[in-house]
């Protein structure tokens, strides 16, 4: 949802919105209705089933030009997640931050959030 001035506008890009990457490595906009919704497997989900549920990797593209000045961008994205101390096994191939995954293959949910906030918040130079 998009707005200017408390008022909703379409909006002001139209290459603005998700983005994901297609098991045949394409990037490709999602697009879908109001009376609609889409549900993204996340990375837990992919380790708890061991692999058998697949992340999708994503990003949103904020929306650009001299069109988008004073515009609001409301979404809404509702997280699901195990318990903080719940024990994560990662499977022996693990697509994605294996720099991050101990030498025991097992981490806490909250361990592993905390690495990954590291490594994309924290050390960057």
């Amino acid at each position: 949802m998009f707005k200017r001035d408390g008022v909703e506008i379409s909006s002001p890009d139209s290459a603005a919105g998700l983005y994901i990457r297609t098991r045949t490595d394409q990037i490709v906009k999602v697009t879908y209705g109001e009376d609609e919704i889409a549900y993204q497997i996340g990375e837990t989900t992919e380790i708890l089933s061991q692999g058998y549920l697949c992340a999708t990797p994503h990003c949103v593209r904020a929306p650009k030009g001299k069109d988008t000045s004073g515009v609001d961008r409301s979404t809404f994205a509702l997280f699901m997640q195990p318990d903080w101390d719940e024990r994560l096994n990662f499977p022996e191939e693990v697509p994605i931050h294996k720099e991050v995954i101990s030498t025991t293959g097992s981490l806490t949910f909250g361990e592993y959030s905390e690495k990954l906030l590291d490594k994309y918040y924290h050390t960057k130079a």
